[in-house]
Formats: structure tokens, C-alpha cells, sequence
């Protein structure tokens, strides 16, 4: 199939309704590519299974069933609700989990098959991240007290400071936001431990809603400005925690829209009604950046951390 066949076919596929049985295509993949036996220049080609899934499994226990024979997967994360544990246990890992909405698979592809005399790969760490944080009066008592600092904790041990690395920066946010701190606040290693007592705890207000135009605002202002330490060269992230009470309105659509041309904006909730998390998915970049803290192994909120963390890290291939 010729690259215009294969672009025609692609475009006419329509969903079929019925069950997922992710490991039926799986183990049919590997079936083709293990009994294809190309060769070119007396060297066996590289094999490739690229999945486009949500991660739902009809049947969970049959994806241990898979057998790759050494064909490396990836998974290309679609679909309202994402399953990050599921697609890392294909993949074998978060690091070969890709959103549907950027380039980061067609790099690592180029930095995987593109010899290095033809292809010049970049790698950066440099990335500017904002944690927002709603201390509303909808959480718990022990939410913002030990849950949220949890999580946030867990992200941050997952990233190295300095200038050129990540620089972190925090927004509370109710009714109003409020800077807690910029990024020229704790931008070095030398500065974790003062770090993470910033972010042990939060207090909660008795504001009932939550203003997301004052925490976009906010936040956008932040992300581009110099004087605050925010690096023009440095990638830029967006990490929200909420308990997503409030709607978002159709102005305030539109300034997410226009936060996410140039922001990933991540989404964290403890267990979520489906309002809540449709509120979750109208603030994400995608479905792929939304992680919840529940009871459930579909939405393990570890595996969706080590996915977070991966997006941190890019890899930018130009061909010479």
C-alpha cells in the first residue's frame, strides 16, 4: 500500500461499535510484522506497532496475553477517558505513551529510524511549570491538607531544577489567584527541600466557586514573563488541581483554547462525578492530560504522573 492508499484508507475508517479487544490487534500485529522477514542491505528492517487507542480493554486480564517478540509498541492516547495504566502496560512504559495533539511521536520516530548522519536530534529539559491550585471550600478536609501536597510532591520528585531544567512556580486560586511564588523563587536544586514545605499544605477559603478566567489570566501572564523568571526557550506546562465544581463558560472556553496553542495544560482531580469530569475535560489539553486520584486501576494516578513527567522532556529531530 503506497502512501495515498494508505492516507485514503485511513480517512474512511469509521468506528464499528462492539467491544475492545485491544489484544486481539495487538497479537494480530505482531503475528504480520514477526512472519514478515524484510531485509534491506542485509540488515533485518526495524518493526513498529503504533496504537491508537483509549487503553479500555473490554477484558483487562487478556492483555498480559500480548506477545510482542521484541516488536516495540507505542500508543497513541484517543478517546474522552484515557486509560494511562492500561497503554503503559502495552507499551511497557510511559515514556512510549504519546497525546494525540502534538509532533512528540513524529520525533521520536525520526530520532529512532533517521541515521545520525541525516538527523540532527535536539533533547531539552528546560521547562517552565505552573501548579494552580483551588483551595475553594468543595474539597474535603483532608483534600488540600494531605492529598493534593501528595500528589504534587510525587510530581515534583520526578523533576530536576534549575536553569536548565524545570523552574516551578504556584498559583492558589477561588474566587481571585494569587501568586504564591514565582519561578525565580526556588530555581535550583539547592532549593527542594524549601520547596516542597511550600507545597505540604493549603488552606482552604469559603469561596464557593472558582474563578478559571482569573486563573488562566493568571497564569498565562506568568508563563510568558521574563521579570518572573519564565524562559522564552523552555516548554510550558500548566498543572491544575480542583475539584471542578464550577462550569466553564463559553468565555472561558476560549481563552483555554487560546492558553493550550502554546501551553500543556494538565488536569488533576480526586474521583470524579461526569460533570465534574466533563469540566475536567473542557480545561485538559486533551483527554490524555486529565489524571484522577481514585479507587480504580484504569485511572491509576501514579501511572498518569510518570506519563506527566515524560511530556516534561522533549525530543526535536530536524533531517540535514
Amino acid at each position: 500500500m503506497n502512501k495515498i492508499n494508505f492516507n485514503d484508507f485511513v480517512t474512511q475508517m469509521n468506528p464499528r461499535g462492539g467491544i475492545s479487544e485491544i489484544h486481539k490487534g495487538l497479537n494480530h500485529a505482531v503475528n504480520i510484522l514477526y512472519n514478515r522477514n524484510r531485509v534491506v542491505s542485509s540488515s533485518q528492517v526495524k518493526k513498529y506497532i503504533i496504537l491508537v487507542s483509549d487503553g479500555l480493554p473490554s477484558t483487562p486480564s487478556m492483555i498480559s496475553t500480548v506477545s510482542g517478540y521484541g516488536i516495540e509498541t507505542l500508543a497513541v492516547a484517543v478517546g474522552e477517558d484515557v486509560s494511562h495504566h492500561f497503554l503503559s502496560v502495552v507499551t511497557g512504559g510511559s515514556a512510549k505513551l504519546f497525546p494525540y495533539n502534538n509532533d512528540r511521536l513524529w520525533h521520536y520516530m525520526m530520532d529512532a529510524l533517521i541515521d545520525q548522519s541525516c538527523n540532527i536530534c535536539q533533547r531539552s529539559e528546560e521547562g517552565d511549570v505552573v501548579f494552580a491550585v483551588d483551595t475553594s471550600n468543595g474539597w474535603q478536609n483532608l483534600d488540600l491538607a494531605t492529598k493534593v501536597p501528595t500528589i504534587i510532591n510525587k510530581i515534583l520528585s520526578g523533576l530536576k531544577l534549575g536553569p536548565m531544567n524545570k523552574q516551578i512556580a504556584l498559583l492558589t486560586f477561588a474566587s481571585s489567584s494569587y501568586l504564591r511564588f514565582d519561578f525565580n523563587k526556588y530555581n535550583n536544586e539547592t532549593e527542594r527541600q524549601n520547596l516542597q514545605r511550600q507545597l505540604s499544605s493549603f488552606v482552604k477559603t469559603t469561596d464557593t466557586n472558582t474563578n478559571i478566567t482569573a486563573l488562566i489570566n493568571s497564569a498565562e501572564a506568568l508563563l510568558f514573563d521574563s521579570v518572573k523568571g519564565a524562559r522564552v526557550s523552555a516548554k510550558k506546562f500548566l498543572v491544575v488541581f480542583s475539584n471542578y465544581q464550577n462550569d466553564v463558560t463559553n468565555e472561558e472556553n476560549k481563552l483555554i483554547e487560546t492558553l493550550k496553542e502554546n501551553v500543556d495544560i494538565f488536569v488533576v482531580g480526586l474521583d470524579q462525578s461526569d460533570e465534574q469530569f466533563q469540566v475536567m475535560l473542557d480545561i485538559a489539553s486533551t483527554s490524555f492530560h486529565i489524571g484522577i486520584d481514585g479507587d480504580m486501576s484504569v485511572n491509576s494516578i501514579d501511572t498518569y504522573i510518570s506519563s506527566l513527567l515524560e511530556q516534561t522532556n522533549t525530543v526535536h529531530c530536524e533531517l540535514r
